[in-house]
């Protein structure tokens, strides 16, 4: 026999031998990347927020401090917050609205 026959049946052989790992490897990465995608993209509209929408609705909070309507000026507060974070600390600083705990002088 050859020993470029051999090297050529042990080549072809190994390759044979390697062709599903690989391409199973090859679709765990791709399944990988996807999720890697949408988690990115799952944080991204997490982070985002609608600058419009929070000044109106700090205006609209003001005004009803202003007017000694605190029930009203915590439900604007809590419907100003347009992402999750932001939502959850409006959300907080809702609860200390009242008439003792919170005042504005």
């Amino acid at each position: 026999m050859d020993p470029s026959a051999l090297i050529m049946e042990t080549m072809f052989t190994i390759s044979g031998a390697l062709l599903y790992p690989v391409i199973i490897l090859l679709l765990v990465f791709v399944v990988w990347t996807l999720a890697a995608l949408g988690q990115f993209i799952s944080e991204y509209s997490g982070r985002t927020r609608d600058p419009g929408r929070l000044r109106a609705g700090c205006r609209e909070t003001r005004a009803l401090i202003e007017a000694q309507s605190y029930g009203e000026a915590t439900g604007a507060m809590a419907a100003s917050g347009s992402n999750p974070l932001l939502r959850s600390f409006i959300g907080d600083l809702a609860k200390f609205l009242g008439g003792d705990r919170f005042s504005i002088e």
